[in-house]
């Protein structure tokens, strides 16, 4: 194979893997002063063009809660939630459904998709504490007690709670409770209760 020679004042930035040995980039200093003077408004156009993309890019938090959102949300919805929030695009734009949609496809993120036997593995707090046949706040005060674990990707957003948590012990546990209080709602005990009637 005939074998290329390079020139003193050619920079290689690309060697194709075929070649028997490796090439030596010259040293900078003996390039011509328009090759380093073109090299360098190169680079520096590329510095300019990664830092704009940079400071233009979506925050790691809002495509986060994007992707819990979209576990129970379609994109209109999750827009309407990040638009409520107050988060805009990396441009500065308000959300659109189409805007969400760009961005998951971007970074891979699947779109929430309804079961077919309609039996959702992720519940907002209403469907949740319905399932429980417990109050909303029943449910939230669990959550903030380490009873159960849930999602809140967004302060003025949905909670998000697993369906196998819910109807698992975690949540058992939590309906047992309530129920119990709503037996006994002056905060008597079985004991106590046991022992009025006795002395009756």
């Amino acid at each position: 194979m005939r074998r290329r020679h390079i020139q003193p004042d050619q920079l290689e930035l690309f060697v194709p893997p075929q070649w028997p040995c490796p090439l030596q980039t010259p040293q900078w200093q003996n390039l011509p002063r328009r090759t380093r003077s073109e090299v360098t408004s190169l680079v520096a156009r590329l510095l300019m063009k990664h830092g704009r993309r940079e400071r233009n890019s979506t925050p790691v938090e809002t495509i986060e809660a994007i992707r819990q959102l979209t576990l129970i949300a379609n994109d209109d919805l999750i827009a309407g939630i990040l638009n409520r929030n107050g988060l805009r695009t990396g441009n500065g734009n308000r959300w659109t459904r189409e805007r969400v949609c760009s961005l998951r496809s971007h970074r891979k993120i699947p779109p929430f998709q309804a079961t077919a036997n309609g039996v959702e593995p992720w519940l907002n707090l209403t469907k949740a504490s319905a399932l429980l046949d417990i109050t909303q706040k029943t449910l939230r005060l669990a959550v903030i007690a380490g009873d159960i674990g849930a999602l809140h990707p967004l302060p003025d957003g949905p909670w998000l709670f697993k369906r196998s948590d819910l109807q698992g012990m975690p949540g058992q546990s939590i309906a047992e409770r309530a129920k119990n209080r709503r037996k006994h709602p002056m905060g008597q005990s079985t004991e106590q209760q046991n022992l009025f009637a006795s002395t009756a």
